[in-house]
C-alpha cells in the first residue's frame, strides 16, 4: 500500500484537497503558465490519478500475496491464465471479475483497516 495513504473513497475524498495545495504552492510564483498549472491542478485530474492508483495498487502482486497468501497468488495466476486460454462463458465471468473486483474494494473497505 502506498504509505500514508489508503485506498478508500473517503481516503481520496479528504485527501484531494491537500494535494491540489500541495501542486499549486509548489508550483507558486515560478515560470509556469497559469493555464498549465489550471489544466493539470484540477479536481478531475487528481481524483482520476488517485483511483487509478487505488485500482492498480488492489491489482499488484503485493496486494494479492497479502490477501490470499504468496501460494494463493500463484494458484490464482495459474487459473487465471488456464481459464484465458481455454476462453469461454467462464472466461468472460472471470474477465468481468478481474475489472470490478477494485472497484469494490475501493468503496467497501471503509471501515478503517
Amino acid at each position: 500500500m502506498m504509505e500514508g495513504f489508503s485506498c478508500t473513497y473517503q481516503a481520496i475524498l479528504n485527501d484531494v484537497p491537500l494535494q491540489i495545495w500541495e501542486a499549486i504552492t509548489t508550483d507558486g510564483p515560478s515560470a509556469t503558465p497559469l493555464w498549465v498549472t489550471r489544466a493539470f491542478h484540477n479536481k478531475p485530474v487528481f481524483y482520476f490519478l488517485n483511483y487509478a492508483r487505488c485500482y492498480f495498487h488492489y491489482l499488484s502482486p503485493k496486494f494479492l500475496s497479502d490477501a490470499i497468501g504468496p501460494i494463493g497468488t500463484i494458484i490464482l495466476v495459474i487459473a487465471v491464465c488456464r481459464l484465458w486460454k481455454s476462453g469461454g462463458t467462464l472466461w468472460k465471468i472471470i474477465r468481468w471479475f478481474i475489472i470490478l473486483y477494485p472497484i469494490v474494494f475501493l468503496f467497501e473497505l471503509q471501515r478503517g483497516f
